[in-house]
């Protein structure tokens, strides 16, 4: 499930990137794992991840609320 997620989601399969991938592996599964324990509504995953990125009030507020 996770994987699905993060290739359908982060597009993870296509990902090009040859330094520093586990990084960037890791760092998608931190913000998964805070937009799923931060933001309980029934938004799509993917909706989540593009208002993070968007609206800077609702990427703050999943990022520091406690």
């Amino acid at each position: 499930m996770l994987h699905w997620r993060l290739d359908v989601i982060f597009k993870e399969d296509e990902c090009q990137l040859q330094s520093g991938a586990m990084t960037m592996a890791i760092i998608k599964r931190f913000c998964m794992n805070l937009l799923t324990v931060k933001d309980t509504s029934k938004r799509r995953m993917k909706h989540k991840v593009m208002a993070a990125g968007i609206d800077d009030d609702y990427g703050t507020q999943i990022l520091f609320s406690g």
